[in-house]
């Protein structure tokens, strides 16, 4: 999983949790898993887990958003180019305090 943002045209890579340097690093074969984002002011924050497991803090990031953004979830197979990948997302949800 790779946590990163896109401002005024130009991606920008935080983190990534495939990398072995990374201490929430994934597994290859890995099923599952859930993630949470929260801003606080320009304050982002990253956890990931796998179900039933302890919260692994990705990063926190000082990133300059307008108050509007839009959030997203993408899959792109990088493994194994050309591969059909499955990716399912439930329980999707979004609040605004």
């Amino acid at each position: 999983m790779t946590y990163e943002y896109s401002l005024n045209g130009k991606y920008v890579r935080i983190a990534d949790t495939f990398v072995d340097n990374n201490p929430a690093r994934l597994p290859p074969n890995v099923t599952g898993v859930e993630l949470r984002l929260q801003r606080h002011g320009n304050t982002f924050s990253a956890w990931m887990r796998q179900p039933n497991s302890d919260w692994q803090h990705i990063n926190d990031s000082e990133i300059p958003f307008r108050t509007n953004l839009m959030i997203g979830l993408l899959v792109v197979n990088t493994e194994d180019a050309g591969s059909p990948i499955t990716a399912t997302f439930s329980n999707f949800q979004m609040s605004c305090q």
